[in-house]
Parts: C-alpha cells; structure tokens; sequence
C-alpha cells in the first residue's frame, strides 16, 4: 500500500479526533476523487480531495442510513461526517473480507434500488454527469491538443444532455460499477461509494455496465447477458443509448487522466483513452485497461 499523501493525512489527523475515532497505523488504500485510508481494523474513511465537497459528505452519510432504513444492503457511516475548512472526511465501517459485486449482483442492486419511491429518498440532487470533468482534464498531464479534444467532447455532449429518458426516472446510485456493489463470504451484497447518489434517468446507471462490456471489454457476453436478465433491460437497445455511452467514456477517460502522473501505465492508458475517443483505434470495443 502507499503511503497516505501529507494533505490528506493532516485532514484525517484532525478529524479523527473530532469524531473520538482511534487512529492506527494509516493505510492507503485507494487515491480517487477522494482518498480512501484504513484508520484501524475496523473503520476506513474517505477524504475529500477537491474543496467545496463538505454536501456531498454529509448526503453520503444521510444516504447509508436513509438505504438501511429501505432494507437496502448498504456499507454503514459510523460517525456523522467532519468538515475540514473546504474539505470532509467521512467515516465507514470496514469490511476486511469481500470480493467485487458479479454483473448480476449489481444488476439485482439496481433493480432494488430503482424499484423504491423517488420520493422517499433523503434530498437528493438531479444527477450531474459532467461534475468534476472538466477540472480533472485541466488538472492532468496530458498534452494540450489531448485536453483540447476532450473540452470540445465536453461541450458537445453538455449541449446534447439531457436525452429523453425512455425508462423514466429513478433513484440512482450514480458509480454502480463492479467494485461499489460487494459480497461478503457469507453471501451478503452491499452498496459501497454512497456520494454519486441522485435522481436520474435510470439509462444512467444501466450505461456503466454497458459500457464496461462493449467500449472497455470488461465484461464477456454471458456476464452482460445475465445483468441484463438480472435486471430486465437491455439498455444498449435503447435509441439514445449512445449519449449516455460517450458521456460515460469521458467520464472515465477524465477520471483516468487526472491520475496519470502516479504512474507510467497510468499515463499511457489515459492516452490510449483519448486516442480512442479520437477515432485512431476503430471501432468498439476498445479493450481498455482498468486503471
């Protein structure tokens, strides 16, 4: 594991003694939009790393209890979220034995959760599919006709957002990927990467998986088959399927590309990334690497 970056440690430091929580031994165990870190055998948290992210904390907390309140299986907040001048670190109860979520499992998840009331659900936002974007092109370092292009895809797809959503609308979980929906050895499911909840096109969270077996080649045609069964829909059949596809490319690109200087491979898949979306590898599926 790496070791927890300084900022991001003072932060953690801080709130930990707010929220009378024992701090260990500190492990890194993942760097995203936030950095999640293992604070003891029984409790990671999440750290904010882009200011002003202090709502988006405490909707995630309010979002695990309002989910175990629905009977939805959910990872738990095990202390209210601490705000750190413009940054918030939240507090969740560690789950030291899982694997990722099958195609199915996530499927079954978003059934579930597609299925409860929007109105039932603790303030949520409409979902914002471009946040962050742009920030994250311009934060990395990738050259500048790459991040020119994608600032023009940008524009383009904000302009063509929102499509008519043919399967109306629902709670979403927003990042329904494999790794957020986890099984334990006894066979429990949970929800995990609460913060993306919203109201939305439920397109939107069904594109994720698409996406993952026919852009990235992620998932073979049995698993996308069986989240398909799973969940009831196919969603690449679906005649604006292709917008939320291309969104969800530049989202992940982005994501990809503002992590690009942690590592050389890194840096060459978000390149490949762009390429792609630039027309210079043919058509789908790509076969892109997990970053």
């Amino acid at each position: 594991m790496s070791e927890v970056p300084h900022d991001e440690l003072e932060r953690l430091k801080a709130a930990v003694e707010r929220a009378g929580i024992e701090l260990r031994e500190p492990q890194l165990l993942s760097l995203g939009d936030s950095a999640t870190i293992a604070v003891n055998d029984e409790v990671i948290a999440k750290v904010t790393r882009f200011p002003g992210q202090q709502s988006v904390a405490h909707r995630e907390v309010a979002v695990s209890r309002w989910l175990a309140d629905e009977g939805v299986p959910a990872v738990t907040a095990v202390a209210d979220a601490v705000d750190e001048g413009s940054y918030a670190v939240t507090f969740w109860q560690r789950v030291p034995e899982h694997r990722s979520g099958t195609a199915a499992e996530v499927a079954a998840c978003l059934a579930q959760l597609h299925a409860i009331p929007v109105d039932s659900a603790p303030e949520l936002e409409e979902v914002q599919p471009f946040v962050r974007v742009a920030d994250r092109i311009d934060a990395s370092p990738l050259d500048v006709e790459d991040k020119q292009f994608l600032h023009e895809r940008l524009d383009e797809l904000q302009e063509q957002w929102p499509p008519p959503a043919g399967l109306g609308t629902a709670i979403l979980h927003g990042d329904p990927n494999t790794g957020n929906v986890v099984a334990t050895p006894d066979g429990q499911v949970l929800v995990w990467d609460l913060e993306r909840f919203s109201i939305g096109p439920r397109e939107w969270d069904l594109t994720l998986q698409a996406v993952s077996y026919d852009t990235c080649g992620w998932l073979s045609d049995k698993e996308y088959g069986e989240f398909v069964a799973a969940y009831g829909h196919d969603v690449t059949a679906a005649e604006h399927y292709p917008i939320f596809r291309d969104v969800r490319e530049l989202r992940m690109t982005s994501w990809l590309a503002n992590k690009a200087d942690q590592d050389p491979a890194v840096r060459a898949e978000a390149q490949r990334r762009v390429a792609c979306l630039r027309g210079r590898h043919g058509e789908r599926p790509w076969s892109w690497q997990a970053g």
